[in-house]
Parts: C-alpha cells; structure tokens; sequence
C-alpha cells in the first residue's frame, strides 16, 4: 500500500523499534499479499504468534485473508467510521485482547 516492494518490511521494523516506548501495534503490518514481511529469525515468528494471539489466521500459504481482516477505517459507502465486524479482534493500542471473553 505504501508503494515500495519493500516498505511493509521498513515499517514494521521502525514501529517494532518504538512499540515498547510508545505502545504501537507493529506486527499488524503485513504486506500487500497478506504475507509477514519479516524473514524467519528476524521477527517473523514474533509476529506471527502476536498476529494468532489476536485471532488473526494464516492459512497454509502463510497469508492473510485481507478481506476478512483488513483494516478499514472509513466505509467508503457512507463515509461514516466503519464497525468492526465480529472478524476483528478488539483491542486496544497495546495489543492487548478488549473483547468479550474467549
């Protein structure tokens, strides 16, 4: 989305640098494919088990299905903020799980 075959890999690792000091919820990055951009040993296996803790599945392929998880902040037909739906995790800016109990 950013336009650079390689800029899901950049932004992840500069919010990684800053998640613990400002809370960001950088494994959310993924790449235009649904795929985590991090190399095995490099974080991808942190990512992917923050990604699993909020529900997020990887199918066999490593991917992400982006329609059923992708953010969208605005609903482009109403321009209204959009509602979650029951397929995104809630929770808040640490990552920590704000949904009903599991």
């Amino acid at each position: 989305m950013a336009g650079s075959t390689r800029a899901a890999r950049q932004v992840v690792r500069i919010l990684h640098t800053y998640s613990d000091k400002e809370g960001l919820p950088w494994h959310r990055v993924v790449n235009r494919e649904g795929r985590i951009a991090l190399k095995p040993g490099q974080g991808y296996e942190e990512q992917r088990r923050l990604l699993e803790l909020e529900g997020i599945e990887l199918d066999h392929r490593d991917r992400i299905d982006l329609g059923r998880f992708l953010w969208r902040p605005f609903d482009t037909e109403s321009r209204s903020k959009a509602r979650p739906s029951k397929e995104v995790p809630l929770v808040d800016h640490t990552g920590k799980w704000k949904g009903p109990d599991r």
